[in-house]
């Protein structure tokens, strides 16, 4: 609506004159009061358009005290001289008129539309908009281990690393925040990722600590432990005698999934006899492959009686004797050792036996000449049962790296100390307090993951496993065999240093003000300040480091402090005191230095494996990446958002102590996106559960949700319970059907409701239920739309309403028998994949 005042008095009736007194006219006061109810997203405030203005100057000409040829002018046209001067300022006040509203419209916060509108009147408030956060990212720095290499390197304070740039982008530069002492023994540690190996009755497989071990499938192995070993000539058969199994191997995996470094075999038959008596070997179990397959000497002699049948029926010493322990092996079998197995296997017989003695020697007899090898065992228990022709000796025994297996059980959320405690191979020296490491791995769901925590207590090591402990908790559960823990690791965030004389002090000067030459200026995470970003900037006067202030106003006239402000265009201006508000700079000859980065916001978004060019590499350093994604950036503050959150300083004053305090206070860090907070009753006492989400709209970083936790605990009353969550984004889905105008391209609408789909509802407000209703309204405001059919939802249980909990006390969504828990709120997010628009045919 345009504000007429072509108003008629309320007193007097008759038309408004136009002059000084109309702007105070009852009429016109209460059209424009009409006109800008509250709430309302622009100002209507045009108080003298073209007609309006025309109108109210031909009014005046009619007026009762005009002479009677100037009322006369009242009727003419535009054609007529009088009255066309009169169009001209008409026109005039049309467009002072228009910049009037426009002017008017940039001095309230929600209806101002440019940019630097905005900032003055937050700063009015005390806020600033957030210019954005740096990214952040782990860098993994390898140590070389070649002879000579040094033992320890030090990696500096600053050290640079720039990415690789993606096609048509610029090299963004990436500096660590703190010292790190690197060493090539934590350059990767494995998990401690073994478990002794148990032989029970019913295993049919067996692991071996190597992927080298020679065995191949129909290979013969011998599982046997001490018991059997400590048989001797003499004792009495008792169930030891019989502890050991002799299995076929029918299948040899090598690295099977999960467990790199590991070979699997795979038996013919489950391990013992029956389970009612298992004679499975218990004590001290070795397994060892039986190499050669051989046969006793006179395997293969003639039937003497095809030689003479009216003399000899048999061979003399043919048949093995009971009580014998001695062994004639067909062959010179140098590989047979004492100590070593021997299996003797005939069709309903199998017996094995350990080798006390070996002889090499030849012999002839049993119309055969040839090498042979004697071979005396430590029993001769059912060794008669034996005949040469059929018995194979299966013999050249190895022993194999069987006493170990992988651990079954899964590294991280799902171990008996949750995720805090890790179990590492040992490295020397241990790993210290307080260092940052990645951990890598393959999850349970076979998904490659990277997580950043920190150890929060020296590891300890005891019989070979150091044991560390981590905070953050690893949030996935990984397969022991594939995680890695890199340990020379060192933060880093986005943003070049630059050195910038900044001018020359003169006392004479107040508010000396100087322009960062290089924009954008870094701003990094911050605990202690409530916006939770503060600039990367460091500023001195004749060397002496000045400190910086939110606002000059409390500062005292010997402060040395000053103020830093930020334009739309970008450019970063330091501003110093006046002597009465923070001093002045002394007088010098270019005196005024500072060091500051530049870099913000997602041009620092690397994607993993990109940040890997050390500009100055260390000496010892033999590379250096970023195994997953820079996160925790931010960007710049919008229009939308700073409408939202610059009243909150006046609401909040930069503390916590109501349920909305926390939202807002929330809502204002640099990073956050969404926000909200609910009193949630536990059953014991009310807490006050802080739901947040990224400023991209995923669920924020561990990182992240840290730093809002400190600062938030700085700012708030202690004694209240609080808790602050990552949100759950729920993913949902709609289906519908439109009718498109014949006169528009089909394609194009159709595209064009699914981009307005998913702006409208693709990052939905926590705890903000969908309508089907809603999406009907969005999608049939797309031209070219002529018709929706009702949308049908999906991701909930009723398809016209999907509901988002607020935070609460319960067991977690999918898991109704599990434990309840404090639950972050839900947010609803319509997804591509999940829309489906379709058009009715014609």
């Amino acid at each position: 609506m345009t504000a007429d005042c072509s108003c008629t008095s309320g007193t007097s009736g008759t038309a408004c004159s136009g002059g000084s007194g109309c702007s105070g006219c009852s009429g016109c006061v209460d059209e424009l009061a009409a006109a800008n109810l509250p709430g309302q997203s622009e100002l209507h405030w045009r108080t003298a358009p073209h007609g309006a203005a025309l109108s109210r100057m031909r009014s005046w000409l009619a007026g009762d005290s005009q002479p009677l040829d100037i009322r006369s002018l009242s009727h003419q046209g535009t054609d007529d001289p009088a009255i066309a001067l009169l169009d001209t300022w008409a026109v005039v006040t049309d467009v002072v008129s228009f910049y009037t509203e426009r002017i008017a419209q940039e001095g309230f916060l929600r209806t101002a539309t440019e940019r630097d509108s905005v900032r003055q009147q937050a700063r009015s408030l005390g806020y600033e908009l957030r210019p954005g956060v740096s990214a952040q990212a782990e860098l993994a720095f390898d140590v070389e281990t070649a002879p000579g290499s040094p033992e320890v390197v030090v990696v500096p304070e600053d050290t640079p690393v720039q990415t690789v740039p993606a096609p048509g982008k610029l090299p963004q530069t990436f500096e660590t925040t703190a010292e790190l002492e690197a060493r090539g023994s934590w350059n990767s540690v494995a998990a401690y990722d073994r478990t002794p190996q148990p032989f029970g009755f019913g295993i049919d497989t067996v692991w071996l600590d190597t992927t080298t071990s020679g065995v191949k499938v129909d290979d013969r192995v011998l599982v046997v432990g001490s018991e059997r070993a400590g048989v001797a000539e003499g004792d009495a058969h008792s169930d030891a005698h019989e502890k050991w199994d002799f299995r076929r191997v029918t299948a040899v995996d090598v690295d099977p999934p999960h467990t790199p470094g590991w070979t699997r075999l795979t038996l013919d038959r489950p391990l013992g006899y029956r389970r009612s008596r298992n004679l499975v070997a218990e004590k001290d179990v070795r397994v060892h492959r039986l190499g050669q397959r051989l046969n006793l000497f006179g395997w293969n002699a003639p039937d003497p009686a095809l030689l003479d049948s009216t003399k000899v029926t048999s061979w003399a010493d043919f048949a093995l004797k009971a009580g014998d322990r001695r062994l004639e092996i067909d062959g010179d079998v140098p590989a047979i050792v004492p100590g070593s197995w021997v299996v003797l296997e005939q069709p309903g017989h199998t017996e094995a036996y350990q080798v006390e003695s070996v002889t090499p020697d030849g012999a002839t007899k049993y119309a055969l000449s040839g090498k042979l090898t004697r071979v005396t065992l430590d029993i001769s228990e059912h060794l008669d049962d034996f005949d040469r022709n059929h018995a194979l000796v299966h013999a050249v025994s190895r022993e194999l790296p069987a006493s170990w297996m992988p651990r079954p059980d899964l590294v991280g959320s799902t171990a008996p100390g949750g995720g805090h405690v890790l179990d590492l191979v040992p490295t020397d020296p241990v790993l210290p307090k307080g260092r940052e490491i990645v951990v890598t791995g393959t999850t349970d769901t076979d998904e490659s993951a990277v997580e950043a925590t920190r150890l929060t207590a020296a590891a300890s090591s005891v019989d070979g496993v150091m044991t560390i402990t981590v905070d953050p908790p690893l949030m996935n559960a990984y397969h022991s065999g594939t995680v890695r823990v890199r340990a020379n690791v060192a933060v880093a965030t986005h943003g070049e240093t630059v050195e910038q004389v900044l001018g020359s002090g003169d006392g004479r000067r107040a508010f000396a003000s100087f322009d960062l030459r290089r924009p954008p200026l870094t701003f990094v995470r911050s605990t202690t300040a409530a916006s939770g970003a503060v600039p990367a900037l460091e500023v001195r006067v004749e060397d002496v480091e000045w400190t910086r202030v939110d606002s000059l106003f409390e500062a005292g006239p010997r402060d040395r402090v000053y103020i830093v402000r930020q334009a739309e265009s970008g450019t970063t201006t330091v501003t110093f005191g006046d002597g009465v508000h923070g001093s002045r700079l002394p007088t010098g000859a270019e005196n005024v230095r500072a060091t500051y980065r530049v870099g913000i916001g997602e041009d620092g978004a690397a994607e993993p494996d990109q940040v890997r060019l050390p500009v100055r590499k260390p000496r010892g350093i033999a590379s250096v990446t970023n195994l997953g994604p820079a996160h925790d950036w931010a960007p710049s503050e919008t229009l939308e958002e700073a409408r939202l959150t610059a009243p909150q300083r006046v609401r909040t004053l930069d503390r916590a102590v109501s349920v909305t305090d926390y939202e807002d206070f929330a809502r204002g860090y640099s990073g956050i996106g969404r926000a909200r907070a609910d009193l949630v009753w536990d059953g014991r006492i009310d807490t006050v559960v802080v739901s947040v989400l990224a400023s991209t709209g995923e669920a924020p970083a561990d990182s992240l949700v840290t730093a809002l936790r400190d600062t938030l605990d700085g700012a708030r009353e202690t004694r209240a319970p609080r808790v602050v969550l990552p949100a759950e984004v729920v993913d949902v889905g709609a289906g519908l059907r439109i009718d498109v105008d014949p006169h528009f391209e089909v394609p194009l609408v159709r595209a064009a409701v699914e981009t307005a789909l998913l702006a409208a509802f693709g990052s939905m407000e926590l705890a903000t239920p969908l309508a089907a209703s809603a999406v009907l309204v969005v999608a049939a405001a797309v031209p070219g739309v002529v018709s929706v059919t009702m949308p049908e939802l999906t991701g909930g249980p009723v398809d016209d309403l999907l509901v988002a909990e607020p935070g609460r006390w319960g067991p977690p969504a999918g898991s109704p028998a599990a434990a309840p828990r404090l639950l972050p709120a839900q947010a609803l997010r319509l997804t591509a994949p999940l829309l489906d628009v379709q058009v009715v045919a014609r």
